[in-house]
């Protein structure tokens, strides 16, 4: 999110810059090359990749590129490498060429060309997730796509910068060997710019045929995800009662009255309610399904309990698992293996014993088919500390 919201202030700012004259226009420039660093701070080099790329696309389409001075491109320079540099000059300073190799060569080219962190995905998983990413207001991409080729003669306005916004990362991240929906999230502020001109034309009763079926689809879209809402979390058995039944029970009739407004023609009422069907099931997943949800799907309680057993300089390490919440919830008190540097995770009791070599205890992560081999080997003492499900936490020793 911080990655999105530095690239978007970036590229609105110099779409912005474009449109003023004299100091405002270098202002404003500057200012949209210190929110391109704060998008390597965010994330690394592909903050600056994207911002770099679809604004020199978009000078480049719109033919504006000749009109930004060479002193603006030195002065966004300066702002750029200050505002980067801040972090990433000490840290390299302190780390040295271990910094670069880990940061930039495995987790930025070898990410991208490697299948090593095992997310593999076809070429066109990433228009599948913008298409699944923008419901329940997909329909109306279909209109807003037919009207592409009339873009030419205004293709220096924001919706053409919004277009390259889309198409840039999703070109660039379809080609990358591990894919995850999380890389496109920068792309989502231009598709909502696209999609709501398609609705401003709607409520405008400037509807074709098109667009009519792109809201008819919509309103049913709606419906059926209140409808797979209310079953869901009466299948999760969520304690509902008094204003909480009413509150998993309004997206559905939201959805019913977007249906009502469509037929009548009330198109405000429609994006209203539909938007309300949207709002109101993230409401009521926070409220009802994330309390009963967060002991299924996360190791929270667990790795609070771990937290809080820890001893002066204790760590946490994993054996034959691997989460992210202990590390989250000690505040980063894991043990990391010494050489890559990545968290501990054992894949057999030597690697314990080799681990405990140093350690005077660890508190492991495991499952319960595990503890049975750990409280078995010899060479180990172990006390049961807490459990969440089909996990638990031990700490083993050494024995000397």
């Amino acid at each position: 999110m911080v990655l999105t919201a530095a690239i978007s202030a970036s590229l609105l700012t110099a779409f912005h810059s474009l449109r003023a004259s004299g100091r405002t226009r270098s202002v404003l420039w500057a200012i949209s090359f210190l929110f391109v660093g704060l998008a390597v701070l965010a994330k690394g080099l592909v903050g600056a990749l994207l911002v770099f790329s679809i604004l020199g696309i978009h000078l480049i389409l719109a033919g504006r590129l000749r009109s930004v001075r060479w002193r603006d491109w030195l002065i966004g320079l300066v702002v750029f490498l200050a505002v980067a540099a801040s972090w990433y000059g000490p840290v390299t300073a302190r780390h040295g060429w271990a910094f670069i190799e880990e940061f930039f060569v495995r987790h930025h080219f070898q990410r991208y060309t490697s299948n090593e962190f095992g997310h593999p995905q076809p070429f066109y998983f990433f228009f599948l997730v913008a298409m699944a990413g923008v419901a329940p207001w997909s329909f109306f991409l279909i209109p807003a796509i037919g009207r592409v080729r009339s873009l030419w003669e205004s293709r220096d306005s924001l919706l053409g910068l919004a277009w390259t916004w889309v198409v840039v990362p999703i070109v660039f991240f379809s080609f990358s060997e591990s894919k995850l929906p999380g890389y496109i999230l920068p792309i989502f502020p231009a598709l909502a710019v696209i999609i709501g001109a398609e609705v401003e034309r709607f409520l405008s009763r400037e509807a074709d045929g098109v667009l009519s079926k792109a809201a008819w689809l919509t309103g049913l879209l709606v419906t059926g995800m209140s409808i797979g809402f209310l079953i869901f979390v009466r299948s999760e058995s969520v304690s509902v009662g008094g204003w909480r039944i009413l509150l998993d029970g309004l997206p559905l009739v939201l959805a019913v009255v977007s249906l009502i407004a469509l037929a009548s023609k009330k198109g405000l009422l429609f994006v209203v309610s539909a938007s309300g069907v949207v709002i109101s099931i993230i409401l009521a997943s926070v409220i009802l399904l994330f309390p009963t949800l967060q002991g299924e799907v996360t190791l929270k309680s667990l790795s609070l309990a771990a937290a809080e057993a820890l001893r002066p300089g204790e760590k946490i390490g994993f054996y034959l698992k691997k989460e992210f919440a202990p590390v989250f919830y000690s505040g980063g008190r894991v043990l990391c293996e010494p050489r890559r540097g990545g968290t501990f995770y054992a894949l057999h009791q030597n690697m314990v014993a080799d681990a405990l070599q140093n350690e005077s205890s660890l508190i492991l992560i495991t499952d319960w088919k595990w503890r049975e081999g750990l409280e078995r080997d010899p060479r180990f003492t172990t006390e049961f500390i807490a459990s969440q499900g089909e996990s638990l936490a031990l700490r083993v020793t050494l024995k000397r």
